[in-house]
């Protein structure tokens, strides 16, 4: 991947905050005075990141935003932080250009702005078309929004559009979760991520749901998932990522085979040159340039195991003649256990030791 580099740019605003959620998001209306200190801070950010890593003669390939919530984001608020992302750093070589949308927000009119200001691809947080499960998760939209904003999004981007899904929710059973992916494929979109929920310290489902355990039954929905999507051409390409083949999504892939990346915005991860670091998950720091990083310099031999671990969460796989020092015997052990198997000369992960894939990389790493 040589000189190129991508950039994830997180918009750190949802309308609500969904009680499952995790990730560094704040309840905030954003308006044009809080956008203009927060797009002063990332392109400070930014700066920063190009002086340090010397990144002005990296070819920017793909920019992913994400969040929170973007599309709470007025589309003309968020074509000036765009525009201002490739004055410091040129985006005209840039392949893909992903957006998460929340389908309750979504509008032809708003669609249409971000393709103008060159969005390529829509990510929307479905996560299911069953009523029941919407109103567990907190979503804004129901499952008629749902169905709608696919069209809606088809309408502006064709194919290029992919669907979130989320499964092994307290009370799912298997016929609801096969419901969810029926409707998914009768919509033909040609990629879908699948996520297990998980229950998250410091959010309401963990107050609510702490020591729930689905494993048994997240693992029965994976494969059932795996079955359904791979009959119509849907396959893994990595282990929560299905796409029909050449829609795999490209800036996914360049975490997962071992490209740079910059993460712009408080909680955001990068990935440079060997060093992985992100900024402290506070707005009022960041926003007062008080930029604090958690960073990691990984040794090279470190730095080796993880990127092939993480090339191995791919149907890729890693090269045979590639594997670090050590890691033979573990990998002969994973084969005769049936989760890795031999394919044209590279070590890949089988359907059942994707879903022990942490194990497994728990091992090679430690």
């Amino acid at each position: 991947m040589g000189n190129d580099l991508s950039i994830y740019l997180h918009i750190p605003f949802c309308r609500s905050k969904c009680p499952y959620c995790n990730f560094y998001s704040l309840e905030s209306p954003v308006n044009p005075k809080l956008w203009d200190n927060y797009k002063a801070a990332v392109l400070r950010q930014l700066g920063t990141l190009i002086s340090r890593f010397r990144l002005a003669h990296r070819t920017v390939t793909s920019l992913y935003i994400g969040g929170g919530t973007p599309s709470v984001v007025g589309a003309e608020l968020l074509r000036s932080l765009i525009e201002g992302i490739d004055r410091y750093l040129g985006l005209d070589m840039v392949e893909e250009v992903t957006i998460e949308l929340n389908p309750a927000d979504v509008r032809p009119n708003l669609l249409r702005q971000y393709r103008d200001f060159g969005v390529t691809r829509v990510s929307l947080g479905v996560q299911s078309f069953n009523e029941k499960k919407l109103t567990l998760l907190g979503r804004r939209h129901n499952a008629r929004e749902a169905l709608a904003s696919i069209n809606i999004c088809r309408d502006v981007f064709g194919d290029n559009i992919s669907i979130d899904l989320i499964f092994g929710l307290p009370g799912e059973d298997l016929s609801i979760w096969k419901t969810d992916l029926d409707v998914a494929l009768s919509l033909k979109v040609n990629h879908i991520s699948l996520y297990s929920l998980s229950i998250e310290e410091g959010t309401p489902f963990y107050q609510k749901y702490r020591g729930f355990e689905n494993d048994w039954t997240s693992a029965q929905m994976y494969v059932l998932a795996d079955r359904l999507l791979s009959s119509v051409g849907i396959r893994w390409y990595e282990i929560s990522n299905f796409s029909l083949p050449g829609r795999e999504s490209y800036h996914n892939l360049r975490y997962w085979l071992g490209g740079d990346f910059i993460g712009l915005g408080p909680s955001a991860w990068s990935y440079v040159d060997g060093v992985r670091f992100s900024v402290r998950p506070d707005l009022n720091a960041f926003l007062k340039f008080k930029m604090e990083y958690e960073k990691d310099i990984l040794p090279a031999s470190r730095r080796l195991k993880e990127e092939k671990v993480l090339q191995l969460r791919t149907r890729y796989g890693i090269d045979k003649e590639c594997i670090p020092d050590g890691w033979v015997d573990r990998i002969m052990d994973f084969v005769k256990m049936r989760w890795i198997e031999e394919i044209d000369n590279k070590y890949v992960l089988t359907l059942q030791g994707r879903l022990f894939a942490d194990e497994i990389a728990t091992n090679l790493i430690y």
